[in-house]
């Protein structure tokens, strides 16, 4: 059987079999063993990565073999990217396998290849991006190619799968699991103030109506200057539009669904009564969390050359497809968080919490490892 070394293991395939093994004990039961059915893993390989354990893992099960580079780790990845039903039930859809270093794409491609081959199932590449790619021209560069399947090139799954505690707190917005995937809605938070300002505006509408009438009507000596009711109705009636506003954003607000089972990111409103965007996952390029600076400051003691910088900053978090542009998923006012110093994110770069982190950008990692999709950032 042909062999190829990954880190601290080795892959043997031929026509019918690939058996994946560690390197310090091959006489040991395989990690993996494929065949063209089925592929079955030992317990503790298996557990570690949320697979059942008392049954082989059916070839259908698996909707792709994929290998890909990651900026995170400069290494190649090889693994299975699971059908929705599967993915639902371990909490992910990417399933790692082996990883390569930065030189050995080639031997990470060839075991792919053979597993793809014997399982029967289809073979992804997802190529070295180039460097410091800037996601505006690599809209540009979309747009001008030919109408040769787009979407055939969207959707690609992240070298590892993201762990991010959920739910993430943004402020004026929530993101928590839902029973088809990710949600992100208006915080309880969001919703109780402008519930409260609403009311407010409404109990001080008919007390300047009132009071504004009252002085019209009046038989004693008409206030001065006799403009003064006009503009207590004035202030009233914009008092009622204020507080009816107030009401319609906290019913039409913005509710941002990750369909995982329908593999499609959906946009509606609070009570999910309507649709206002949706795209498929396949039409998703890649998710951008972009950031604005307000306050940045080194720890306590700490100059922040060669640290770390804790700010305050506006966060906005966008999915870009070719198709429709930059769809926004939220946008939050003010998030704290702590950025590596003497970073620079002028052009937008592959987001690494190690160089920036915040509720926000978590978020979008969390977005982007879901559609299976680069996630980059920026400052504006």
């Amino acid at each position: 059987m042909p062999e190829i070394a990954a880190a601290d293991l080795i892959i043997r395939f031929d026509d019918r079999a690939w058996v994946l093994q560690s390197s310090n004990s091959q006489s040991a039961r395989p990690l993996v063993s494929a065949r063209p059915s089925a592929l079955e893993f030992a317990p503790p390989f298996a557990e570690a990565r949320r697979l059942p354990v008392k049954s082989a893992l059916e070839a259908e099960s698996v909707a792709m073999i994929v290998v890909g580079f990651a900026a995170e780790d400069m290494g190649w990845h090889l693994g299975l990217l699971l059908q929705p039903e599967l993915a639902m039930a371990r909490g992910g859809r990417w399933c790692a396998l082996a990883r390569w270093g930065e030189s050995e794409g080639e031997a990470a491609r060839q075991a792919g290849m053979a597993l793809a081959d014997v399982i029967g199932r289809p073979f992804r590449l997802v190529p070295r991006p180039e460097p410091t790619p800037a996601p505006e021209a690599a809209a540009a560069q979309a747009e001008r190619a030919a109408p040769a399947a787009p979407a055939a090139q969207a959707a690609l799954p992240l070298p590892e799968p993201v762990r991010i505690g959920l739910p993430i707190d943004l402020g004026d917005w929530i993101v928590q699991e839902d029973a088809l995937g990710l949600l992100i809605t208006r915080s309880r938070a969001w919703n109780r103030g402008v519930l409260w300002r609403g009311l407010f505006y409404l109990a001080l509408a008919p007390t300047f109506g009132v009071l504004a009438i009252g002085a019209l009507i009046s038989r004693y000596a008409p206030v001065q200057p006799l403009w003064l009711p006009l503009l207590g109705l004035a202030i009233a009636v914009a008092m009622l539009i204020a507080a009816i506003w107030q009401f319609r954003a906290r019913s039409r607000g913005p509710r941002v669904v990750i369909d995982e089972r329908a593999q499609i990111i959906r946009i509606t409103t609070a009570s999910g009564a309507r649709v206002r965007t949706q795209s498929p996952f396949e039409g998703v390029q890649y998710v951008l969390v972009s950031h604005a600076i307000a306050r940045r400051q080194p720890p306590a003691g700490e100059s922040g050359v060669g640290g770390r910088y804790h700010f305050i900053a506006e966060a906005w978090i966008h999915a870009f497809s070719p198709r429709r542009g930059f769809i926004e998923l939220c946008y939050v006012p003010e998030v704290e968080g702590v950025v590596r110093a003497e970073e620079s994110f002028k052009t937008a770069r592959p987001l690494s919490l190690s160089e920036v982190d915040s509720p926000a950008h978590r978020a979008g990692l969390l977005v982007g490892s879901m559609v299976g999709v680069p996630v980059y950032t920026e400052e504006r």
